[in-house]
């Protein structure tokens, strides 16, 4: 079936029409993938992010309240994801930097002593796992706070929560840690 208009399309889409979903696809997949691509700077990377986009359109396709256009929609939710994305790369780039610096700290070189370089590496494990289980929120602000090193003002701005909310987790993730730490000994 064709759709005279994306406004028919989105109708038909929210009250659960596969080929409405299939027509926007088709429509949108190439333009978005292209957007993506240029704010990533790969196309496969802008591939999957566009993929991830589409997915959570069909799962919240009752929920969409489209205000300007369906192109707009899409376009704001393909950057945002992106941003997301790029914001996971830096934390992500800072955080194996202060491992770099850490390991540097701590004076393991490749000619120490292997035992003393493998309880590095699983102290480090040990802490990214106990990180990685942390609640989606406090994980977040952790990360902000422990390795991106923001203040909690900072956090507060840029997560738009209130200070309150920012120690509150802070502290919760640091507990979780500090047991979790506990248990390796």
């Amino acid at each position: 079936m064709t759709y005279s208009s994306d406004s028919t399309a989105i109708n038909a889409l929210k009250n659960g029409d596969g080929k409405a979903f299939e027509w926007i696809y088709k429509k949108y997949l190439n333009l978005l993938c292209f957007y993506a691509a240029k704010i990533v700077r790969d196309m496969e990377t802008g591939k999957d992010i566009v993929q991830d986009v589409f997915e959570k359109l069909w799962k919240e396709r009752e929920k969409i309240s489209i205000i300007d256009s369906l192109q707009a929609f899409l376009h704001t939710c393909v950057r945002n994801k992106c941003r997301d994305y790029l914001d996971h790369i830096k934390f992500k780039d800072e955080y194996n930097q202060k491992i770099i610096n850490n390991s540097d700290t701590l004076s393991i070189h490749k000619d120490d002593d292997p035992s003393l370089i493998l309880v590095a590496k699983e102290t480090e494990l040990i802490i990214n796992n106990a990180i990685n289980i942390l609640p989606k929120q406090c994980k977040s602000i952790f990360i902000l706070w422990w390795e991106a090193g923001l203040k909690y003002d900072q956090i507060v701005e840029r997560l738009g929560i209130s200070i309150g909310t920012v120690k509150a987790q802070i502290n919760r993730a640091k507990s979780k840690l500090r047991k979790t730490l506990e248990n390796y000994g």
